[in-house]
């Protein structure tokens, strides 16, 4: 599916100081392992990372591992939440660069955006495309019904996919992601 727009969401019950304490709780019963990535020692249960302190949650991102050739790439990681705590970014900033590139991406091999963003995930998501290319990693957008990948060569071709061809509200956008692989 292509990235669509939605409106903020509450989805994680992390927004509030309370539901987060709750989540965080309901997290750690999972008995999560270290992941350190960087300088930063996270807790990973499942396809769930989070950065915990002092026992409320900093930063959430949960992937889906998929194993689909029209990426042409044994295993891709679709990131399907992220979240960081309002006033968090002391302590975070740089932290879903290190887990985009240093953990994700460098393990399964390739990136697909998923379907419903609000406006910060579009921004999450572009500024992670950027970084990509800065860095030399192929990008792409895909079309799932003709299984095209049409390379984006450039911050220019970036920034016309971003604006003419992807995101969107209505349905002449179903089936398209950004794809990002190693």
């Amino acid at each position: 599916m292509m990235p669509r727009l939605i409106t903020d969401r509450d989805d994680f019950k992390l927004e509030e100081f309370s539901d987060n304490i709750k989540s965080t709780q309901s997290f750690l019963t999972r008995q999560p392992q270290t992941l350190v990535i960087g300088k930063w020692n996270l807790l990973k249960a499942g396809n769930t990372i989070r950065l915990i302190e002092e026992g409320e949650t900093l930063y959430h991102v949960k992937f889906e591992i998929k194993n689909k050739k029209f990426w042409n790439s044994p295993r891709q990681a679709i990131q399907v939440e992220v979240w960081r705590q309002v006033g968090s970014s002391d302590t975070t900033h740089g932290l879903p660069k290190a887990i985009f590139f240093d953990y994700l991406l460098d393990k399964y091999g390739a990136i697909v955006c998923d379907y419903l963003h609000t406006e910060h995930g579009k921004r999450f998501w572009l500024d992670r495309l950027a970084e990509a290319l800065k860095a030399g990693y192929e990008i792409f957008y895909g079309d799932y019904a003709t299984r095209c990948l049409t390379k984006i060569n450039n911050k220019r071709e970036l920034m016309d996919s971003y604006i003419d061809q992807c995101w969107g509200l209505d349905t002449k956008h179903d089936g398209m992601n950004y794809v990002i692989k190693n």
